[in-house]
């Protein structure tokens, strides 16, 4: 039996299925969840991947292009910029690893064009 869970933007989960495949890689491993007016930004990567790059949906239909630069322990979030102004973070809290850090959504929406997030990673 599949069952169905209700996400934000119209996304639904199918288990076992592609939805469940999307919500691991996004949120657990980019690690970029929203959580009301913030989006945290929580990765967890392999170092030896560089950088990575994904597509995010933000509020009112647009979507940022984020770029994760791995650093050597692939988590703990350094620095979070939109088009190389860097924004105020609020460190995540997290007792077993360095944690990751949330922004304000509304930092996120500097114009109308694409919104790159190049994510520092200690």
């Amino acid at each position: 039996m599949t069952g169905r869970v209700p996400l934000e933007a119209g996304w639904r989960v199918f288990s076992p299925g592609p939805g469940l495949f999307l919500e691991v890689l996004s949120q657990r491993m980019l690690g970029l969840r929203h959580a009301g007016e913030e989006l945290e930004i929580d990765p967890v990567l392999d170092p030896a991947l560089g950088t990575v790059r994904a597509s995010v949906p933000l509020a009112g239909g647009r979507r940022a292009d984020v770029e994760l630069v791995c650093g050597s322990k692939g988590h703990g979030v350094a620095e979070v910029s939109v088009d190389g102004r860097a924004l105020d973070l609020r460190p995540l809290v997290n007792p077993y690893r360095e944690p990751g850090a949330a922004v304000r959504s509304a930092d996120l929406h500097p114009g109308e064009g694409t919104v790159r997030l190049p994510i520092g990673t200690r």
